[in-house]
């Protein structure tokens, strides 16, 4: 099983956390279960002043051995200090020390770290009462064994053992029509040209995207979740286009990671695109109402960090390929 991770928002007002103490602790209920047995894990955050915490958010499994059951939420154990506590229940079905690696928890982007823990699974213990119940007098009655069924052959069942057979011999047989024809032109000494699509610049689909936005006329703070939602994905979008960074599936923290990492943009960029993605979180997560202005000027924001990041490509509409035979001019 994968383990995804993703976010859960908690809006608080946004405060910067440089030179400010941040203690993070997990911890569990118990440290010893049985096999297929539960526990809560906790992860334990102080912060000095109320800010923007992200906990992790698990699918299936938080380690290899141990899964979680199910998410059971945030508390707020103390105001001064500021302290959170998100709460999983979880379980194993390995019989063995299990360890559980350091958990991720961002605050205001900045990435901070649990300790890691261990927890003991122990075998499944059979009671006395569950040995009771064996009919050791074999006072109910056994029957033989029935003979084997026989079921018709389904469409269903012949697909999925020959299917995927069918399917590379199809493939197989697509490749050698296409070398035959290859050689057969060669042959003729025919030429042979092959159509390109020109590839449209990410620059020029972002623009559209923006004047389809501009036109929606959503700028106001009634709609700041549908606006930020699709502003940030036309820029996510031509991130990921642009500069190969992943950015419809990272979190803001990491975008901005990536870029402080390649030193793709200049100081200005960098801060403008930081500042734009986290009151873009804010609203979609948090139920953040920017004033009209602040919408309007993000929107410019973005217009002008494709205008200077583009690149002007030139795509060619057809690549002509002349085969000949040696020798012929």
């Amino acid at each position: 099983m994968k383990k995804i991770l993703g976010t859960i928002i908690i809006s608080f007002l946004f405060v910067n956390l440089n030179a400010q103490i941040v203690t993070i602790r997990a911890y569990l209920d118990t440290n010893i279960i049985e096999f297929a047995n539960q526990t809560v894990l906790k992860i334990d955050v102080k912060i000095p002043e109320k800010s923007t915490v992200i906990f992790p958010l698990f699918q299936d499994t938080i380690s290899d051995g141990v899964e979680i059951v199910k998410e059971i939420g945030i508390d707020t154990i103390s105001n001064n200090p500021f302290e959170l506590e998100m709460s999983y229940q979880i379980t194993s079905f390995k019989d063995s020390v299990r360890n559980i690696v350091p958990l991720p928890v961002i605050i205001n982007n900045d990435t901070f770290y649990s300790n890691p823990l261990q927890i003991l699974v122990m075998p499944l213990q059979v009671d006395s009462a569950f040995i009771a119940k064996i009919d050791t007098n074999q006072t109910i009655p056994i029957f033989d064994i029935k003979p084997p069924y026989d079921a018709p052959f389904t469409f269903k069942e012949f697909w999925l053992r020959f299917g995927r057979w069918i399917l590379i011999g199809i493939l197989l047989l697509g490749i050698a029509i296409l070398i035959v024809w290859l050689i057969s032109r060669y042959m003729k000494n025919k030429p042979i040209k092959l159509l390109e699509k020109p590839a449209i610049p990410a620059h020029i689909t972002a623009f559209k995207k923006l004047q389809e936005l501009k036109d929606k006329k959503i700028f106001g703070m009634e709609h700041s979740k549908e606006y930020y939602s699709e502003l940030t994905e036309i820029l996510r979008t031509y991130i990921e286009l642009r500069f190969r960074i992943p950015a419809l599936e990272n979190t803001t923290g990491e975008i901005m990671l990536n870029f402080e990492r390649t030193k793709l943009l200049d100081n200005e960029l960098f801060n403008s695109l930081k500042m734009l993605l986290t009151t873009a979180d804010m609203a979609k997560f948090a139920k953040y109402k920017a004033q009209q202005d602040i919408n309007e000027k993000n929107f410019e924001m973005v217009y002008n960090f494709v205008d200077l990041t583009k690149i002007e490509l030139k795509p060619e509409n057809t690549v002509n390929l002349e085969i000949t035979e040696k020798g012929n001019e």
